[in-house]
């Protein structure tokens, strides 16, 4: 190497030394912006409303509670939100949402990317010792005593009473008052997956003057199907019999019956437990009838189950069944003069491989809707190549739908008092 390359190699090793020292420290590398973050509060309410329940559940209930980003920093202080109150289903929890369908995560990408509005979202525990109270009245006839408890009016008084006096929301729509002077309709909503899905449209149909929109994921809504070629709940029967290990006939068998038997014989005692808490005295007749009575060990009384051991309907306990039942209740508005969901937006989805044959319910409820004029939107989804669209999985995307199709009818924030 010539003297000439040496030095001017030098120099560039110089250069290059330099750079590395003075120019590396003064350049700063972009950094990623931190997406804000919500929260989920965890917070014991003590229930008045399953106080004395027979079941012996505790009436000390957890609620988490999102709230959005930002809902913590000073300068939001004032700031206060719409809220969905949203139920879990069968065998769940107030950690469902939470823990199964990574709520949070899904609530702060929408409300991040604008999106969905920022709300809060409420999940209290409705599970009780059958595995889930369906969110309704449960009560002995005709003692007319809370037999499982009165889980309705513990989502309608205590936990909505709990949110609105806990967390900024919003009371205010037109100045419409509803129920007391602190609540109004038009900034609430109330959605559920399964079970919690029957219990908001029931809640929704019968208290639709507390919320604006309603929604159900994968709910049971007609009982009785369409009375011929599907039946609805009654198309578990067979299954409920095969769980237990009995036939149809089979008498002793049918008294052995036990919720622990499988599956769907869980759903059949929890919806007996919710709809038809035993009653030695059937309506009309003025005799003792035990003959359909079960679980006599829990609460004193048990429940009754509609169906005998041939696998026949046992009409009076069915008929309990059926004035809970969904559509049979709409019907029975419309007979009575009075408008279902008036006021209220309505949404329900279902898979179309629902292992509980719950996309059939729907697509007769959507029917029904439609054919007196009572307006709704109804989405049927799939899945795709060897991974089929059923009970559980694909949850997370409806819930995103569910979190769009409430905050679209949540009153935009300058029309906010």
């Amino acid at each position: 190497m010539t003297g000439n390359h040496k030095k001017t190699l030098a120099v560039c090793l110089s250069l290059i030394l330099l750079l590395g020292i003075f120019g590396c420290s003064r350049r700063s590398n972009p950094v990623s912006p931190v997406a804000p973050e919500g929260r989920i509060w965890k917070t014991a309410i003590t229930s008045q409303s399953l106080q004395g329940n027979l079941l012996g559940d505790p009436v000390i209930r957890w609620v988490f509670v999102y709230t959005p980003p930002r809902y913590s920093d000073p300068e939001e202080a004032r700031t206060k939100y719409p809220v969905l109150f949203l139920l879990h289903g069968y065998g769940g929890d107030e950690t469902t949402f939470r823990d199964i369908y990574n709520l949070k995560v899904l609530a702060d990408d929408l409300i991040n990317r604008g999106e969905i509005r920022p709300m809060i979202i409420a999940m209290p525990n409705a599970s009780n010792k059958l595995g889930g109270s369906f969110y309704n009245n449960s009560i002995v006839l005709p003692a007319s005593v809370a037999y499982a408890g009165y889980y309705k009016d513990y989502i309608v008084k205590d936990v909505m009473t709990f949110v609105d006096t806990s967390f900024r929301v919003i009371f205010n729509k037109k100045g419409k008052e509803i129920l007391r002077d602190t609540t109004y309709k038009w900034n609430r909503a109330i959605s559920g997956h399964s079970m919690g899905g029957y219990g908001a449209l029931r809640i929704g149909l019968d208290a639709d003057s507390l919320f604006s929109s309603v929604s159900a994921m994968s709910a049971p809504m007609t009982f009785g199907g369409n009375g011929s070629d599907f039946l609805g709940i009654l198309e578990w029967v067979d299954g409920v019999f095969a769980e237990n290990g009995i036939t149809k006939g089979d008498s002793a068998g049918y008294r052995s019956m036990s919720p622990l038997a499988g599956p769907l014989s869980a759903k059949m005692f929890a919806m007996a437990g919710a709809f038809s808490p035993h009653t030695d005295r059937p309506p009309g007749t003025g005799s003792r009838d035990t003959t359909y009575r079960f679980l006599k060990e829990l609460g004193g009384w048990g429940v009754d189950i509609p169906i005998d051991w041939n696998g026949e309907v046992v009409d009076w306990i069915w008929q309990r069944w059926l004035e809970n039942d969904i559509q049979t209740r709409v019907l029975t508005f419309l007979d009575q003069g009075r408008t279902p969901f008036e006021d209220v937006e309505l949404y329900f989805d279902c898979a179309d491989h629902d292992g509980l044959l719950l996309q059939y319910h729907a697509q007769i409820f959507h029917q029904t809707l439609e054919g007196l004029g009572i307006g709704h939107t109804y989405r049927q989804y799939q899945g795709y190549n060897y991974y089929p669209a059923g009970h559980h999985n694909f949850i997370y995307d409806r819930l995103a739908e569910v979190l769009r199709f409430h905050s679209r009818h949540f009153p935009q924030p300058e029309e906010e008092e």
